[in-house]
């Protein structure tokens, strides 16, 4: 199933023939708009009813969409230092997916449930990507100790050689 057919089944693609909006009411004719959470104001959704049922969607959305962008970049971040992501990369993959299938859902409470489940998976993502950080930061703490036994080895090494001449 694919975002047409999640907008037929919502709320809106039922009224749709009924004065229902249709996808250039949200998205455009001519300049079409991304679905973006800036999709959901005020002024677009109010042309139609109160705003304040998007307006908790939106937020629930919103955190939601803020934790994808997050993961996104430490996945790439880390992938760029030659760290095995693909598994991670396609869990963030498939939620984005389902998270996007929430963008023509209109039951406030269906998404905040729905936003909080993929928010929960993510953070067992983050969680993960996490343990590459402390992995690091260890290998740098470990790398440190090793440079200074060496600095200092050298440095008694030098002083015993003065020592003997």
């Amino acid at each position: 199933m694919g975002i047409a057919e999640d907008y037929l089944k919502s709320a809106h693609g039922k009224a749709l023939g009924t004065g229902g909006p249709t996808c250039v009411t949200c998205h455009g004719s001519h300049s079409v708009t991304a679905a973006t959470l800036d999709i959901i104001n005020e002024n677009r959704c109010g042309m139609c009813h109160s705003y304040e049922r998007a307006a908790a969607i939106k937020d629930a959305m919103t955190r939601t969409e803020a934790m994808i962008a997050g993961i996104d970049a430490k996945i790439r971040l880390l992938k760029g230092e030659g760290v095995d992501t693909d598994s991670r990369e396609k869990s963030l993959f498939a939620l984005r997916n389902t998270f996007r299938r929430l963008f023509h859902e209109i039951d406030t409470t269906h998404v905040e449930q729905e936003s909080g489940r993929i928010r929960t998976e993510l953070s067992a993502i983050d969680q993960s990507l996490a343990q590459y950080d402390q992995a690091k930061q260890q290998r740098k703490f470990i790398g440190a100790l090793v440079v200074g036994a060496l600095l200092l080895a050298a440095l008694f090494s030098h002083l015993l050689k003065k020592t003997w001449n």
